[in-house]
């Protein structure tokens, strides 16, 4: 056998090691020029990484075989090169859009997603894209949780001054005093069973009786609190209270009062014109009204029901006091008579 014939044998069937197919010209080393490489130099030299990189990636089916054999997603379509010059450089090599092997070397700049590992996803399912750039990719975020809603006022957030905290236990979520203010919801004397003491058991059938209940102040189904004044049939949200002039008696036996039928101060007096809020330092209106509330022993300071609302969860059952006389004990059993919150200890 000729000594050219040996030489193609032998090209051939190194060929055929690499890719797995018969090729009629021997492998490219020049780049532009196809030469044949001489025996001794075939013996000795090996492939260049990246010539036995291109023969192995093309023998196995491209970067869309690789693809669906790793499982992940498409490329991502919103990727782009950043404008910067060095960035430009690094995107000549990528169009946007374009799949990139996950075996690919490595650029300047750009580097493989962890995600695109074989048997591994992103925290949003699969990989969104198999390149990090050097800007952040334009792949949407996952939407942050909307927080829960409570069971009995179906409210997610609320004035935390009027409902409280908010537990979830057993599968369920609702604000402490939403619990205590619901109508027929009675309260175990183990604290430690339920959500303090009320059975989540209980609580469901409060929510399935609210269902059939109308608030009167936003007309929504739901309304847990009956007046409990006799005859009256009216019921509310404990969130809705405020805004409709509704008294919640933050003291047992958690009582609730419609607007018609609340408590009123006895107090016959009037301001004076120009007469400000002792806390705010805004004017307050020219009678006693819901929000409007005057000091039942010295009867000269006035103040706005928000205003002595928050006073008083800064004070605290043991240092809340009329802001003008000083006066204490009557003071706190007033505001609790007329729906004040005050908590024993301080708040906040």
């Amino acid at each position: 056998m000729a000594a050219p014939e040996r030489e193609d044998k032998h090209l051939s069937a190194w060929r055929h090691s690499l890719s797995g197919t018969h090729s009629r010209q021997p492998p490219c080393v020049t780049g532009s020029r196809r030469a044949l490489v001489p025996r001794s130099q075939v013996r000795t030299k090996q492939p260049s990484d990246s010539l036995a990189q291109a023969l192995l990636w093309q023998a196995a089916g491209g970067p869309e075989q690789r693809q669906r054999e790793a499982g992940a997603a498409q490329p991502c379509r919103g990727w782009k090169p950043p404008s910067s010059p060095s960035g430009a450089q690094l995107g000549q090599g990528a169009a946007p859009g374009t799949a990139v092997p996950a075996t690919a070397p490595a650029r300047q700049g750009l580097q493989p997603c962890p995600s695109a590992r074989r048997g591994q996803s992103s925290p949003w399912g699969r990989c969104c894209c198999r390149l990090r750039a050097p800007q952040r990719c334009s792949c949407p975020l996952p939407l942050a949780l909307s927080p829960a809603a409570c069971v009995l006022c179906r409210r997610a957030e609320a004035d935390p001054d009027i409902c409280g905290d908010k537990l979830e236990k057993c599968g369920l979520c609702a604000h402490v005093f939403c619990m205590f203010f619901a109508t027929l919801l009675f309260r175990q004397e183990n604290e430690h069973l339920g959500l303090m003491g009320f059975l989540p058991r209980d609580i469901q059938i409060a929510v399935a009786r609210a269902a059939q209940k109308h608030c009167c102040v936003c007309g929504q189904s739901g309304a847990t609190i009956m007046c409990c004044k006799e005859d009256c049939g009216r019921w509310f949200h404990l969130p809705c209270a405020k805004e409709g002039g509704c008294v919640n008696q933050y003291i047992s036996p958690y009582s609730s009062f419609c607007p018609e039928h609340r408590p009123e101060q006895d107090v016959e007096v009037t301001p004076e014109p120009g007469t400000d809020c002792l806390i705010c330092m805004e004017p307050v209106e020219d009678r006693k009204t819901f929000t409007t509330l005057v000091c039942p022993t010295c009867r000269r300071a006035w103040f706005h029901r928000d205003c002595i609302q928050g006073h008083a969860m800064h004070a605290g059952l043991l240092c809340l006091q009329c802001p003008l006389c000083r006066e204490g004990q009557e003071f706190i059993v007033e505001m609790l008579v007329l729906g004040i919150r005050v908590p024993f200890s301080r708040q906040g």
